[in-house]
């Protein structure tokens, strides 16, 4: 379960895109100009209640991850928050968004 906030100030008309079509990160670049750079991430653990535990398909009370991030473009203006929650019992696997990490720039 995710939501993203986003700066309508600088990503005018968002709303009107096709997210079926592509990905919210190619609309940053390829409409928006914005080329993102790096992410900040919190990562902790919370109690699941009735709304997580439904979407989820969990039961309420479960322990549930929590990420909060930030990601930034290359002026180091904030261009999405978003707010994650998943299900403790998974496996993840987290990468990160960083200059050394971009598809493959930064690598010697």
């Amino acid at each position: 379960m995710v939501t993203s906030y986003l700066p309508a100030r600088i990503l005018v008309g968002i709303d009107k895109q096709d997210l079926e079509k592509q990905s919210l990160y190619a609309i940053f670049e390829n409409t928006y100009k914005r080329r993102l750079q790096w992410a900040e991430e919190v990562i902790g653990a919370v109690i699941g209640g009735e709304e997580e535990a439904e979407i989820l398909q969990t039961s309420v009370g479960n322990a549930l991850l929590v990420i909060r991030e930030t990601t930034y473009d290359t002026q180091n203006v904030a261009i999405e928050y978003s707010l994650s929650l998943l299900r403790g019992e998974s496996l993840y696997r987290f990468s990160n968004l960083s200059p050394q990490n971009r598809r493959g720039e930064g690598k010697a």
